[in-house]
């Protein structure tokens, strides 16, 4: 059924009817009737950044999404993810049945194909099919009390595309029992996330489990496979981690999120990576400690006599980097560690300036997807693919980065590491970014 991205046409008929009465809105609709109307809807085949529609804007259409997902974004101070979309799931109905204008953005983060009806089609469906109407209000209802973000399954991706705690978020807000994967690029499990009704049941990470697997993750950009598997129940003999269980999920993303933001400062002060530590006393006064720290305190005291750096320590503890260090600053300040040198090693100006590539990369497409709408997609491609050849010529990092047959926005799938860990990449993303406005600027004055 499926051909290559790009082309006109993916599904068949009968294939789209079997599509639509099995996975969307529309499965209240008889097959036959579906077959009818399959001619009513345009595929519109998206790659990575581009926008569906913008907040504010009129509604003319509801979509439904055929393949892939879609994030849904409100807010410009910054714009936040709010919850991701995927294969069977529609948009845009809220607009067109309360005939407001959009309420969100809808941006596809990797890849989708989603299938557009027209308002015009989509009232005469619903004078001639009442109970299409009442499967939409239901929908509405069940969004609007929050408690159902997405109801199929097929939310899969790279983390360089998607936001992890809006991943939890929507699975734990949808209600559903299951477990998202993360694997890396062998396609190695390194970590997985249990979710049951709406509660996070387990996690694992690495050599890490509960509440400091979860807050390692949230810390971490690596970009990594994952995909969310629905199950009817989790495994019997899963253990459950009681502090996970028992927490709101917000909650907990919003200390990852904290610990995030301060991780940066913990590491620099303490020099991460290779600073060691050594003993400072031999009667450490343990009840000078904050009394959360001090069982961390205790299992770190007794590996420093093997001359590990503090990211081997972290390697050998049971706890989050954030934990471990900030258990290390306090034993620093209380003077029962010092740093072997004298003095922790800085992080250095490579460390810095190490950026988010993935979110620089985004922001990027974001400007390519929407000066799409008004230069072509077709011309902006070729500005893209000339930028790209021009700050490549700068700086070779960017050498692997491809252009999305598609869409032509910028795909950081098959990139290099060179990508995002050398440490003129900031650099290197700005000067593709000005070199693009400045042909895109040529270009729209000629």
């Amino acid at each position: 059924m499926r051909q290559a991205l790009g082309t006109s046409l993916t599904y068949s008929p009968s294939e789209l009817a079997a599509f639509l009465k099995e996975r969307s809105l529309l499965k209240v609709l008889d097959e036959k009737v579906l077959q009818g109307i399959c001619q009513l809807f345009q595929e519109i085949h998206c790659g990575p950044g581009h926008i569906v529609f913008t907040e504010g804007d009129e509604a003319d259409s509801i979509y439904i999404i055929a393949e892939g997902s879609v994030e849904v974004i409100q807010g410009n101070c910054p714009p936040k993810v709010i919850a991701y979309l995927t294969t069977g799931d529609c948009f845009g109905e809220m607009a067109l049945m309360h005939d407001t204008t959009r309420n969100a953005t809808i941006r596809v983060p990797e890849e989708a194909i989603v299938l557009k009806l027209s308002r015009r089609a989509f009232n005469e469906l619903k004078s001639h099919f009442p109970e299409l109407a009442k499967e939409v209000t239901k929908i509405i209802n069940r969004r609007l009390s929050g408690k159902l973000s997405f109801t199929s399954p097929g939310l899969a991706g790279n983390l360089a595309f998607f936001d992890l705690p809006t991943i939890v978020q929507t699975v734990t807000g949808s209600g559903q029992i299951g477990l998202i994967n993360l694997r890396g690029h062998s396609g190695k499990l390194i970590a997985q996330l249990y979710v049951r009704q709406g509660k996070l049941a387990h996690a694992s990470f690495l050599h890490l489990t509960g509440e400091h697997a979860l807050y390692e993750l949230l810390t971490r950009n690596e970009p990594v496979d994952f995909m969310f598997e629905r199950q009817g129940e989790l495994d019997a003999g899963l253990p459950i981690d009681k502090s996970l269980a028992q927490a709101q999920p917000y909650k907990l993303l919003m200390e990852g999120a904290r610990r995030a933001d301060e991780l940066p400062a913990l590491m620099e002060k303490l020099g991460w990576p290779n600073t060691v530590f050594l003993p400072a006393t031999s009667q450490p006064a343990w009840s000078n400690l904050s009394q959360d720290l001090e069982s961390i305190a205790r299992k770190t005291w007794f590996l420093l006599e093997a001359g590990l750096t503090v990211q081997q320590l972290s390697h050998k503890l049971p706890y989050d980097r954030y934990s471990v260090l900030l258990a290390l600053g306090e034993m620093l300040t209380a003077k029962l560690i010092c740093p072997k040198s004298g003095a922790p090693k800085t992080l250095g100006d490579h460390a810095r300036q190490t950026v988010n590539t993935a979110k620089l990369i985004n922001a990027i497409n974001a400007i390519v997807s929407n000066l799409g709408h008004v230069l072509g997609a077709e011309t902006t491609h070729l500005l893209l693919t000339q930028a790209l050849k021009e700050a490549t010529t700068k700086y070779s990092n960017l050498a692997s980065l491809k252009i999305h047959p598609h869409t032509g926005t910028l795909d950081l799938r098959a990139a290099s590491p060179d990508v995002s860990q050398s440490e003129t990449s900031a650099e290197a993303l700005r000067c593709l970014t000005l070199t693009f406005l400045r042909l895109a600027g040529q270009d729209n004055t000629s």
